[in-house]
């Protein structure tokens, strides 16, 4: 699916997207700069799949001003709200957002069921010096009705203006619930973060607000030199219902 300007496909209905590893569905660009406009999922209880596909030259570049979040300035690979979506087998790749998910953003505000598996995000980058989070952002202001696993991924090359260049997961404090958020047996690598926005942490792998993470790889990872923030580290964990092992 070659996009010739900046649209974007909005799911509204059920989509399945059926490649195989040898035959991948690639969604891209003609104009690589511009990009196109990612995929869509919101307000969206079917039963959405993409298996073996590629999503790449996405563009969500909306200045940050509010309503600061949103599908112009967040997931230009693909953006999900209230939806269910199953991603397996993908590569998300030379996308770019302003904030929150370069590659793929999931900001529920009632409910989520996301399963991103055995799926590869390399050289996606947020640009916003503000909560620019990584490739994969994951934002809930709900504790119930929210099912989000991270499995078997490789995340790498990402680079990220503010925290977690790799995976940012965040529910508000008040409200830690670790069984809504499992991040397990990923290779989370070689992601840069920039750390400008100086009140934030400058988590290069993984930032994560109350969640599961376990059995993950954390290696190679860069902090650029002047990098502001209270904590310069590889994970960073907020709230007190996390749980992180092996």
């Amino acid at each position: 699916l070659n996009f010739e300007g900046h649209y974007y496909l909005d799911v509204d209905g059920r989509i399945t997207v059926a490649g195989t590893e040898a035959e991948p569905v690639l969604f891209t660009a003609t104009d690589h700069t511009n990009g196109w406009a990612g995929v869509r999922v919101m307000e969206n209880w079917n039963t959405n799949v993409f298996n073996n596909a590629i999503f790449e030259y996405g563009r969500a570049l909306a200045p940050y001003v509010p309503p600061y979040n949103g599908p112009d300035r967040e997931g230009a690979g693909m953006f999900v709200q209230n939806s269910r979506v199953t991603v397996d087998g993908c590569l998300f790749r030379y996308n770019k957002a302003t904030s929150h998910g370069s590659a793929l953003s999931m900001v529920p505000s009632s409910s989520a069921d996301l399963l991103v598996q055995n799926s590869v995000f390399k050289w996606n980058e947020t640009v916003g010096n503000c909560a620019g989070y990584g490739a994969v952002c994951l934002y809930a202001d709900v504790t119930t009705n929210v099912s989000i696993r991270i499995l078997g991924c490789e995340i790498a090359y990402n680079t990220a203006r503010d925290e977690g260049a790799g995976i940012s997961y965040w529910m508000p404090p008040a409200m830690p619930d670790a069984g809504a958020l499992l991040i397990a047996n990923n290779v989370i690598y070689s992601n840069t973060c920039y750390g400008t926005w100086a009140p934030g942490s400058s988590a290069a792998g993984c930032f994560v607000g109350a969640g599961r993470v376990v059995n993950n790889v954390f290696y190679g990872y860069v902090l650029a030199s002047g990098a502001s923030g209270s904590s310069k580290c590889q994970v960073w964990f907020d709230g007190s219902g996390s749980d992180f092992r092996n």
